[in-house]
C-alpha cells in the first residue's frame, strides 16, 4: 500500500490525486446532465430561457477553460447553479 503522501500523476490518476479538479469532458457531462434535470423539472413545457442561457455560458466556458482555476471556478458555479435552479424547495 502507498503512503497516503504519494501523488500518482499521469492517466491513471485518481480524482483524489488530482485534488476533484473536473476534466474539461467531465465539466461538459455535468452540463448536460443538469440542462437534462431543467428540461425533465420543465414536464413538458420550455424551461425558462435565463436558466437555460446559464448553461450556454457555461458550456462556453467549460470549452475555454485552461487552467485548473477555470476549472475548478466553473465547478463551482454548476454546484450552485444546482442548488439554486434544482433544488426542491
Amino acid at each position: 500500500m502507498k503512503p497516503a503522501s504519494v501523488v500518482q500523476h499521469g492517466p491513471k490518476a485518481t480524482r483524489a490525486a488530482r485534488d476533484d479538479v473536473p476534466t474539461r469532458r467531465e465539466l461538459l457531462r455535468e452540463i448536460d446532465r443538469l440542462e437534462k434535470r431543467v428540461r425533465d423539472q420543465a414536464r413538458g413545457e420550455a424551461p425558462p430561457e435565463p436558466v437555460l442561457a446559464f448553461l450556454t455560458q457555461y458550456r462556453s466556458e467549460a470549452q475555454a477553460a485552461s487552467t485548473v482555476e477555470d476549472r475548478k471556478e466553473l465547478a463551482r458555479k454548476l454546484q450552485k447553479f444546482e442548488i439554486r435552479f434544482l433544488t426542491q424547495r
